[in-house]
């Protein structure tokens, strides 16, 4: 195995334990803000982790386009957008009342959490549908005929 392989899998490895870590922090701090029990909690954002990555991977492995492959890798991006706006909601949330200790109810931070999480999450959603193409001229010295 070549070295540039077996550091793609340590980069593969990591990348997918960062992402277990996020779905742990939020299975974990949904239970708690929200009163949910931490079993169903789990499984929730488990499956919801397996299924953005099994929709997403299997986008690497069908050959060609077609519209078949096109809704579950839509399902996967943006299942990934709002999981993604959920741990950057919580440890938002998690910082800002890091001060105040128990001061702030954790209903309120669980509310504040999803209601932030979904507001990115719609923002994503409509970014994403408004692409801007922005072309640069650079000129480059000794370059013989232009790109």
């Amino acid at each position: 195995m070549s070295f540039a392989r077996s550091w793609r899998i340590v980069v593969f490895v990591a990348g997918l334990m960062l992402m277990v870590g996020a779905v742990v922090y939020v299975a974990q701090r949904t239970s708690q803000w929200l009163y949910v029990f931490p079993a169903v909690s789990y499984i929730f954002f488990f499956l919801l982790f397996l299924s953005i990555v099994a929709t997403m991977g299997s986008a690497w492995y069908v050959a060609g386009t077609n519209k078949v492959q096109h809704y579950p890798v839509v399902y996967g991006c943006y299942a990934a957008s709002v999981l993604l706006s959920l741990v950057f909601a919580t440890l938002l949330i998690d910082i800002t009342t890091l001060p105040f200790g128990d001061f702030v109810p954790d209903i309120w931070k669980g509310i504040a959490t999803y209601c932030i999480a979904i507001c990115l999450a719609l923002y994503s959603y409509w970014n994403a549908g408004k692409p801007r193409v922005k072309e640069l001229n650079h000129t480059i010295k000794g370059l013989r005929e232009p790109l």
